[in-house]
């Protein structure tokens, strides 16, 4: 009856424990929190339909479940939020988890994001908005863009004060120095794009981590191609 998007993050966060060189134990010795991206659950259709698993619907499929349950399993004490801003809803996780480490709302914190296709309905709503690529083929800033392809995945991030993490001897992958996040406001439709907005927060994120553009190696932009 669980959504098998909780148990890939239960088994994605351990992994990512793991190749940091932390012990689930000493994780769970501070203030924690578990930030997590869940836009849609596919799975809750298939079970619903299923009269055993009635009594299971709010803990097994709630979108809320998949970082509430992984704060339970592990034992962590902090906030635990479940990300839902479409396209953005990994990196807005991201995001909440750095304010709320800076913010003393935690000391640490989990970051993930899961997708899995598990029904049809999502396709076709899709389909007749016409955000999918006919073609399968994903033309981002192209000409002849028609739309992107769906798939899957999971990933997770342990997040900490960079002292606390030398101090710790983890194994780092990679320092965050800024982040912002923004709404384009009123655009040419609800789910279109605003490049001014877009812009905005670009720029905000610059000064949040006091680089220049003009500093930057390497850029990778959200292009979808719808």
């Amino acid at each position: 009856a669980m959504d098998p998007q909780q148990r890939l993050m239960l088994t994605c966060t351990w992994r990512a424990l793991e190749d940091a060189g932390i012990s689930a134990q000493a994780f769970s010795q501070r203030r924690t929190g578990v930030f997590i991206a869940a836009s849609q659950n596919d799975y809750a259709v298939v079970a619903s339909q299923d009269e055993e698993n009635q009594g299971y619907l709010v803990t097994g499929h709630l979108a809320s479940m998949v970082a509430n349950r992984l704060s339970y399993t592990l034992d962590l004490v902090g906030p635990s939020e479940c990300i839902e801003t479409t396209c953005s809803s990994s990196l807005v996780a991201l995001h909440r988890a750095i304010r709320a480490i800076r913010h003393h709302e935690c000391e640490q914190a989990v970051v993930g994001g899961v997708n899995l296709l598990l029904s049809p309905e999502h396709f076709h709503s899709y389909q007749a908005m016409g955000l999918l690529s006919p073609d399968q083929s994903t033309r981002s800033f192209q000409a002849g863009a028609n739309g992107y392809v769906r798939s899957e995945g999971v990933a997770v991030v342990i997040l900490k004060p960079l002292a606390q993490a030398l101090a710790d001897n983890d194994r780092i992958a990679a320092v965050i120095k800024g982040s912002s996040v923004s709404h384009g406001g009123r655009s040419s439709s609800l789910t279109a794009p605003n490049r001014e907005g877009i812009s905005c927060a670009m720029l905000d994120a610059l000064a949040d981590a006091q680089v220049t553009p003009q500093s930057l190696g390497y850029i990778e932009a959200h292009g979808t191609g719808t």
